[in-house]
């Protein structure tokens, strides 16, 4: 899978997800190290989640993996801890960016979740 098939999976996954109680802004840069190796960006901004392509003007972390390992992370199948401490993920910013940035991503698989159970 390349980095522009990985984005766009993040990006359905994040698609009309709204985290009501985060009204901060943090953008997260995310290189892809495999599959034609490429980036994109994570903007949460006042509760709304964008996915795009490229790299970003500026960001708070910068994460860089590769795309089976990204995933993996999204789905909650890879623990993020371990994950580090195996060197599969490397990342630039602050650790307690680091932490905020979990919190964000649990919030969005909820809100993903509520969303899909309240469609069917």
């Amino acid at each position: 899978m390349d980095y522009s098939e990985m984005a766009v999976k993040i990006k359905r996954l994040c698609d009309g997800v709204e985290l009501k109680d985060y009204q901060k802004r943090m953008i997260v840069q995310v290189n892809v190290r495999d599959g034609g190796d490429g980036s994109f960006y994570i903007d949460v901004n006042q509760g709304k989640v964008a996915v795009e392509m490229g790299k970003a003007e500026i960001s708070d972390i910068d994460i860089t993996a590769s795309s089976e390992t990204l995933i993996g992370l999204a789905r909650g199948d890879l623990d993020p801890k371990k994950t580090f401490l195996a060197g599969k993920i490397s990342f630039k910013g602050s650790i307690s960016k680091v932490l905020e940035f979990k919190k964000i991503i649990d919030k969005i698989k909820a809100a993903r979740a509520e969303k899909d159970k309240a469609a069917v």
